[in-house]
């Protein structure tokens, strides 16, 4: 049990210390691309372990491709498909999680922590639904009912009860697609993909992202802080012992049981702790959208 609370406690610190990048007014992108830097330091470090100079040195893209038009639902790509494949998904993951990661600020300036951290794990739902059109992996009637909450809860979000509107909050969306972007390329990794590959998806994933936040640092041409610079390291570290403690308990407990408690405690521990830090208050709509997200991520994952 301990590596699941130390997962939820470093997942819930990330919202957590992007709540205080956003009050000091520390440049985002500085934050993010320090981070970036810490993770794919660590990311290069984990690669070679598993690098073997052979995989690389003979890649066919043709054959990659011959490979791809002949993918069924459960067939695996050879080693030569899963690191094309590997590289192809790492740069689009890249992008969508330095835009998850800059929207992730923004939002938590603009509807807080615990809101934000909503949409982040909504972010799930775009698997699954290409799931359903795609591998036909219906979900059962109790994961129908999560799906239902869930999106209920987007809408609850976007509701203003004081005016006759409905007033959609785009970039909360725009954080929702990123991160289901993410989400899904995990997903097509873990359907197609040779496991013992994931090290090298995730340092194409980290280097992708500190390239293309190191081009936006540039061209904002900000003076250089060492604080922010300081905190986004500090985020790295988190960012990255999140997943590694996920993993760990994964090898205590049953994926049904780790995902959904991971997931929901998460965002009672970031309302709680953006409550007592920052004085962070919730309206009634908010509340009733993070007990539903709750009961819809532990519905979803069962």
């Amino acid at each position: 049990m301990i590596y699941l609370i130390l997962s939820i406690l470093c997942s819930a610190s990330l919202a957590i210390m992007f709540k205080f990048s956003e009050i000091k007014g520390y440049d985002r992108n500085l934050v993010t691309t320090a981070n970036y830097l810490v993770a794919t330091i660590v990311a290069i470090i984990t690669f070679q372990k598993t690098f073997n100079p052979s995989d690389f040195s003979s890649l066919n893209f043709s054959n990659f491709l011959s490979e791809f038009r002949a993918l069924g639902p459960n067939n695996l790509l050879s080693v030569n498909g899963t690191i094309i494949m590997s590289t192809i998904l790492g740069l689009i993951m890249g992008i969508a999680f330095l835009m998850s990661f800059i929207y992730f600020q923004k939002c938590i300036k603009d509807y807080g922590a615990g809101v934000s951290s909503i949409f982040v794990k909504f972010g799930i739902l775009m698997p699954m639904t290409i799931s359903i059109f795609l591998w036909h992996e219906v979900p059962t009637p109790i994961k129908w009912v999560g799906i239902i909450l869930s999106l209920f809860s987007i809408v609850l979000i976007n509701i203003d009860f004081g005016s006759s509107n409905f007033t959609l909050k785009k970039d909360l969306i725009i954080l929702f697609f990123y991160n289901g972007i993410a989400s899904l390329g995990n997903k097509v990794f873990q359907k197609y993909c040779i496991a013992e590959y994931k090290s090298y998806l995730l340092f194409v994933v980290f280097l992708i992202a500190l390239l293309f936040s190191l081009v936006i640092l540039l061209r904002n041409k900000k003076a250089f802080s060492i604080k922010p610079a300081l905190l986004g390291c500090a985020i790295g570290v988190p960012n990255l012992l999140s997943t590694f403690f996920l993993i760990k308990s994964l090898s205590y407990y049953d994926t049904s049981v780790v995902f959904p408690i991971n997931s929901s405690a998460t965002i009672v521990v970031i309302a709680l702790g953006s409550a007592l830090l920052f004085n962070e208050t919730f309206k009634k709509k908010e509340r009733y959208a993070i007990a539903l997200t709750v009961l819809s991520i532990v519905l979803v994952n069962m």
